[in-house]
């Protein structure tokens, strides 16, 4: 127990989605919610498209966003749209 007096501050997480993109095969990985700071990429073992092969992640699900390498580190920041797509 506290003596006194004190202040809590609230914590913000920041949630990361990744979207298999109309994949027919594999499991997307689970969102993470954490603290903002590095995280590091799923590999997308497992994930596949008819007549596609698993190239990354991009931030839109025409390809034309940005492109991360799977495992690379990406920065989850509150202000951040993060939502990743195959």
């Amino acid at each position: 127990m506290v003596s006194g007096s004190a202040t809590l501050y609230a914590q913000y997480h920041a949630v990361l989605t990744y979207d298999g993109n109309s994949k027919t095969s594999g499991t997307v990985a689970s969102p993470v919610s954490q603290l903002p700071g590095n995280v590091t990429l799923d590999q997308g073992t497992g994930l596949a498209r008819t007549d596609y092969s698993f190239a990354g992640w991009n931030s839109l699900s025409s390809g034309l966003g940005t492109t991360y390498d799977t495992a690379s580190v990406f920065n989850l920041t509150v202000n951040t749209t993060s939502s990743i797509v195959s």
